[in-house]
């Protein structure tokens, strides 16, 4: 069903011998140092996708004091091109022969109550997904459910993005035993979703007794096999949820009409605000094109800054009475925001925010400079005015570069 889409997601015989010999080069190098690295992620369980090298190499330690010392010296003394992330733990990545590795320090451990954290479970994951993957096809479904994710903006677990980890991706597969039938399963998912592979738990009630209230939030709930008080999709929001059973139905949808479904499997998707254009033509609206990059070490901190810099300029957008259709953001290489507005429906007046009451000085100043207009308090304790001012939404944006610069390393903006 799905064989021209795997022949261009999945790696070659010969990218997979030019890939693990450069990871078996750099782990040598590093083992020659007296480090001892753990290969993790999809490379060690042969789920990644072609042309996609984030390899994840955890350097175990028993002892965690200077753990991140003793790997950085011996990144300088093998002379290799390294960024170092600031952390918990301290982290590298390391850019060798055309490939990103992430050095990620990890706790050795014997069982899994030991673990301080979900980077210290990794072997046991790789374990686990590896022995029930061998001798089957599952990899290759699973390469399927993450490039669809990738697609459609549900994959990744980090804070800005809130989707499903590449872990629950595996888990999701070794549940509904392929794809398709996951794809088919979804159609009838609502919160919340208990997928339980070894069977622990006899329900869900009990599942989130063990797990606690905090942990089972999210409106699914797979229960890590390795590790049962922990639920493996506690990251996944609502929207990410939502926007999984969605577009599962789209591309059922579409496959059962004999529609060509292969712009859902694209590996280098490049963001096309063409379709975007058309919409907000349709609406009578502007489209306001945004990229952003926020300031930090991780790609976690950067693209975190962005999301609430842009979260920041459609509230301000809409305190200075722009009407917002719609607007959403795409993780690509940078944080880019879409904004369909009206920018020729501006209102002739404005309620301008002020200072807390209780700041005399400031109150008075306000008070002082808007004499002549309406000005009350709200539930908030402060003062307002009711003001005749139309702002272009050129100086908002403007306004907001100056005002946040001090958290984004860049900012771009067009408007259509």
């Amino acid at each position: 069903m799905f064989e021209d889409i795997l022949k261009k997601i999945k790696p070659s015989e010969e990218e997979r011998k030019r890939v693990y010999e450069i990871i078996r080069e750099i782990v040598e190098r590093l083992e020659k140092r007296g480090l001892e690295v753990f290969l993790g992620g999809s490379f060690a369980k042969d789920t990644w996708i072609s042309n996609n090298y984030d390899i994840d190499l955890f350097i175990l330690f028993r002892d965690g004091e200077g753990i991140s010392k003793k790997i950085e010296e011996t990144l300088k003394e093998e002379k290799m091109d390294y960024a170092k992330v600031r952390g918990s733990r301290d982290y590298f990545k390391v850019f060798y022969r055309g490939m990103e590795f992430e050095l990620v320090p990890a706790l050795k451990i014997g069982k899994v109550e030991d673990a301080e954290n979900v980077i210290d479970l990794s072997p046991f994951h790789v374990s686990y997904v590896r022995s029930k993957i061998e001798g089957t096809n599952l990899a290759d479904e699973i390469r399927l459910l993450k490039v669809f994710m990738k697609n459609i903006g549900t994959y990744g677990a980090e804070s800005y993005v809130r989707g499903f980890s590449g872990y629950a991706t595996e888990l999701l597969i070794l549940y509904y035993k392929s794809f398709y039938n996951l794809i088919l399963n979804t159609q009838d998912w609502r919160p919340k979703v208990f997928l339980d592979i070894e069977g622990y738990y006899n329900d869900i009630r009990k599942a989130i007794n063990v797990m606690g209230k905090d942990k089972t939030k999210s409106p699914i709930i797979i229960v890590d096999p390795v590790y049962p008080v922990r639920n493996a999709t506690s990251s996944v929001s609502v929207h990410k949820f939502a926007e999984f059973i969605y577009y599962s139905r789209i591309l059922l949808e579409e496959m059962r009409n004999g529609l060509d479904v292969s712009k859902y499997f694209e590996i280098k998707k490049k963001v096309d605000i063409s379709k975007y254009l058309e919409y907000a033509k349709r609406y009578g609206a502007n489209l306001l094109y945004i990229e952003i990059e926020g300031k930090g070490g991780s790609k976690d901190i950067k693209n975190t800054k962005a999301l609430k810099f842009f979260k920041r300029l459609v509230k301000e957008l809409e305190v200075n009475n722009f009407p917002i259709l719609r607007k959403f953001v795409i993780f690509d290489e940078k944080v880019i925001g879409i904004i369909y507005v009206y920018l020729d429906k501006l209102l002739e007046y404005r309620k301008k925010e002020g200072p807390l009451v209780w700041d005399k000085e400031s109150f008075e100043k306000f008070l002082k400079k808007h004499r002549n207009e309406e000005v009350f308090v709200e539930e908030d304790g402060r003062v307002y005015a009711i003001i005749n001012k139309k702002v272009k939404s050129e100086e908002i944006l403007e306004d907001m570069r100056n005002k946040y610069s001090n958290s984004i390393e860049k900012f771009y903006f067009k408007l259509y």
